[in-house]
C-alpha cells in the first residue's frame, strides 16, 4: 500500500491536506473537516485552490497556524484564570494548585494534572504521601490544558508542542 501525502510544496508555500493538518494540530481528521464545514463561525481557512486536484483540499501552513494561534486562544479564555504571581520553582499542594487554577476545592484537579505531581516531596502535615507540583508546572499545564478539552478519548499533543526527548 503506498503512503498518501499528506504535504506539499507550491511554489515556495508549505500546504497540508486534511490528514497534514489533522497530524499537525494532534486532532483526528475529522475534526478538520468540521472546521471547514463551519468556516463561517471557526473563521477556519479556505483551501489554496490547485488545478487538477478533484476535490483533495490543501492549506497553506502559515494561514493554518495563524488560525489555529487565534482558536488555542479563544479556547484558553473559556477556561478559569490563572494566577501567574510566585515562584515558577516553588513546591505546591493541591489545595494552593486548586487555589492557583481557580478551582473550588482541589478535588476538581484533572487527571491530566493530577500525573504531573512530582515524584519526590515532603509528606504532608497529616504525614500522609500527598502530591506536590512546581507552580511553573501548574503554569504549564494551564497553558497547555485547552488542547485536552476534548472528553471522551485520549488526544494527542499537537507536533509543534511536543517536548524534547
Amino acid at each position: 500500500m503506498e503512503a498518501v501525502m499528506s504535504h506539499r510544496m507550491v511554489a515556495g508555500r508549505l500546504l497540508l491536506d486534511r490528514t497534514g493538518l489533522a497530524d499537525r494540530f494532534g486532532v483526528v481528521p475529522g475534526t478538520v473537516s468540521s472546521w471547514y464545514a463551519r468556516r463561517d463561525t471557526t473563521g477556519f481557512p479556505e483551501p489554496v485552490p490547485i488545478e487538477g486536484e478533484g476535490p483533495r483540499r490543501w492549506w497553506d501552513a502559515v494561514a493554518a497556524d495563524a488560525w489555529w494561534s487565534g482558536h488555542q486562544a479563544a479556547n484558553r479564555s473559556r477556561f478559569t484564570p490563572v494566577d501567574r504571581s510566585g515562584d515558577p520553582d516553588d513546591l505546591l499542594d493541591a489545595t494552593a494548585v486548586a487555589r492557583i487554577l481557580h478551582y473550588r476545592t482541589h478535588r476538581c484537579l484533572p487527571p491530566g494534572l493530577l500525573a504531573l505531581a512530582e515524584q519526590d516531596h515532603e509528606p504532608t502535615p497529616n504525614g500522609r504521601a500527598g502530591r506536590c507540583w512546581r507552580r511553573g508546572t501548574v503554569w504549564a499545564y494551564a497553558d497547555w490544558r485547552s488542547f485536552a478539552a476534548n472528553a471522551g478519548r485520549p488526544r494527542r499533543r499537537p507536533q509543534h508542542i511536543r517536548p524534547d526527548s
